[in-house]
C-alpha cells in the first residue's frame, strides 16, 4: 500500500512538472512598438576611439521620432524611413540623408526603463551602443 502511494505521488509530481513547463516568451512586438512610439533624444554613446570603451555624454544629441504607423523621422543619417521590431531587434529602412543609398540598419533594442532605451549595432568592430531618453 505504501508503495502504491509513493508511486501515485511520483506520477502526480511528474505530471505537474510536465504541464507546468511552457513557453515563457511573452515578448510581443506590438508591446515593444507601443513602448518605442514617441520622440527620443540621444544622450550617451558607448564608444572606443582606439582606447578603452566608455560611456560618453552627448550634448544636444539628435532627436528621433518613432510613429505608431511604423514610420520614423530624423534617425541619425536618415531623414525619414520605416521600422519593424521582431523580438528585441529593431530594423530601420531608410534613404541616407548624405546620399541616395538605401540603408537597412539592424539594432538590438533594450528598454532600461519606460524613459530610456539602448540601441546596439552588433555589426561594428568595436562597441557601437547608444542610449536615448524619451522627450516629453
Amino acid at each position: 500500500m505504501v508503495m502504491k502511494v509513493k508511486l501515485y505521488s511520483l506520477l502526480v509530481l511528474i505530471c505537474l512538472l510536465i504541464t507546468s513547463c511552457g513557453d515563457d516568451d511573452t515578448s510581443d512586438p506590438l508591446q515593444s512598438k507601443e513602448s518605442l512610439v514617441g520622440s527620443w533624444q540621444l544622450v550617451e554613446q558607448y564608444i572606443s576611439p582606439g582606447g578603452p570603451t566608455t560611456w560618453k555624454t552627448v550634448e544636444n544629441g539628435y532627436i528621433v521620432t518613432f510613429n505608431s504607423d511604423f514610420t520614423l523621422q530624423d534617425f541619425n543619417q536618415c531623414k525619414e524611413g520605416t521600422y519593424t521590431i521582431v523580438d528585441s531587434l529593431l530594423t530601420i529602412d531608410c534613404t541616407s540623408s548624405m546620399s541616395t543609398s538605401e540603408l537597412d540598419l539592424v539594432y538590438s533594442l533594450e528598454f532600461e526603463s519606460d524613459n530610456t532605451v539602448v540601441l546596439s549595432n552588433d555589426l561594428c568592430i568595436e562597441p557601437c551602443i547608444e542610449r536615448f531618453n524619451r522627450v516629453e
